[in-house]
């Protein structure tokens, strides 16, 4: 049940050219809601991936912790990936400085966001424990940093707003902004035989996720 041995992570791979066309499909809704609701095989794993991002609205957010010392600290955090009809397969968060984390983050951006089938379609302890390899869990390694380019601010916003409609009254003292991770490598298991290392590419080349 153990995952594979450390890898280092691959280069990065996001470029703007990707960016606008991630962002013009997802403002198109080229994928029905229908097709984002599917759980792909898992054997697909790249789709698998996608669709857990799209899926879930939380996930654990780990960092090096300036007040432990380095010592890796996770902490909850709401997301999306786009609007509920829409999915880019990027991580976006509505945050402020205040936070703990993004503390950490000041100082060092690097970051893993975790997830696990256990907060949504559900791994029951009667039936399927949320250790079991077949209760899926992703982890998505990269950087985080603040959202710049004025239409993807808009669009991330506004999917975060969707659906979390609670941030829409969170205090404006608290200086929100717009964040995201930019990955640079993936890992899902979802079934026995270790975890399996997504490709960047083939991650953010999912239409419908």
């Amino acid at each position: 049940w153990r995952g594979a041995a450390h890898r280092p992570p691959p280069n990065a791979m996001m470029r703007s050219a990707v960016l606008t066309v991630l962002l013009g499909v997802a403002a198109a809704a080229s994928a029905s809601p229908e097709e984002l609701g599917r759980r792909p095989p898992i054997t697909e794993k790249a789709a698998y991936a996608r669709w857990m991002v799209h899926t879930y609205l939380w996930g654990t957010l780990s960092t090096n912790s300036i007040h432990l010392d380095g010592y890796a600290y996770g902490n909850p955090q709401s997301f999306v990936d786009g609007g509920s009809n829409s999915s880019t397969g990027i991580p976006y968060f509505y945050v402020s400085d205040l936070d703990v984390s993004q503390e950490d983050i000041a100082e060092d951006n690097r970051v893993t966001f975790s997830l696990s089938n256990a907060q949504g379609v559900g791994c029951p302890v009667d039936v399927n424990d949320p250790e079991s390899p077949t209760c899926a869990r992703l982890m998505l390694s990269g950087t985080m940093v603040t959202v710049t380019d004025a239409t993807e601010y808009a669009f991330a916003k506004d999917a975060l707003f969707e659906r979390h409609p609670v941030m829409t009254t969170w205090p404006d003292s608290h200086d929100w902004e717009v964040k995201k991770v930019e990955i640079n490598n993936i890992d899902l298991l979802n079934i026995y035989g270790g975890i399996s290392n997504v490709d960047v590419d083939e991650y953010f080349a999912v239409t419908s996720a």
